[in-house]
């Protein structure tokens, strides 16, 4: 507020005027023929972020395998063919034989004590004989390789001797597996049918010769002395 002094010598006063701008809606100043630009706000777009994923990375635990080392056993050959008769003080059982020389000991079985004619089932009254052998093995070669030999004699065609043989040394094996307790993987078995003879199946005349066919029916224990 501004004080004044008059002539008269009174004081004036003057009050001062506030203006305002006039507000004025859009649709009014339109008919003033003013012009209303509304300005939208520049918004600007935001950009999506690309989050990089980074893949897990597992680490691959390698598991080598376990490698199971196979016993090789070598094959049981004759060095010679030299047996010499011995005695084994456990073997009791008549027809029962035993020989050696420098590489094996071969314990000989007699077909017909361990089998029926034409048969590969051991027999009940067989057990006698197999027991011997069983005490012979577990008390003098617990550990030696053993191969178990089948033979025939020749009344047959070869190839059914040939399996005969082979039926006959598995039906040794696996009573002595199994009523013996030995260990499977030490033995072996062979069959020769009748290729490899001890005497001969006929006479000279050419006629049967039972007694040596008797000797050719057989079954060989065959133990490598060597470990």
């Amino acid at each position: 507020m501004a004080i004044a002094s008059c002539g008269n010598g009174q004081q004036a006063t003057s009050k001062a005027v506030e203006f305002k701008p006039a507000q004025l809606k859009p649709s009014e100043l339109k008919q003033q023929n003013f012009s209303v630009e509304t300005q939208q706000p520049k918004v600007k777009p935001i950009a999506p972020k690309t989050v990089e994923v980074q893949p897990i990375q597992v680490k691959s635990i390698q598991v080598k395998p376990i490698q199971v080392k196979q016993i090789q056993f070598k094959p049981i050959k004759f060095r010679s063919v030299e047996l010499n008769p011995i005695k084994i003080k456990e073997i009791t059982f008549k027809g029962v034989q035993a020989r050696e020389n420098q590489d094996l000991t071969v314990i000989i079985l007699p077909a017909d004590i361990l089998f029926d004619f034409d048969k590969d089932n051991i027999r009940p009254d067989a057990e006698a004989a197999l027991r011997q052998i069983e005490t012979v093995l577990a008390q003098r070669y617990p550990k030696n390789l053993i191969r178990i030999d089948g033979h025939t004699d020749a009344i047959a065609d070869n190839a059914y001797n040939q399996n005969l043989s082979e039926r006959r040394a598995n039906s040794v094996k696996r009573w002595l597996v199994q009523q013996g307790n030995f260990e499977s993987a030490r033995m072996t078995t062979q069959g020769y049918g009748e290729s490899v003879p001890v005497a001969a199946n006929t006479k000279a005349d050419g006629s049967d010769d039972p007694e040596g066919r008797q000797k050719n029916r057989r079954v060989e224990i065959v133990i490598q002395k060597s470990l």
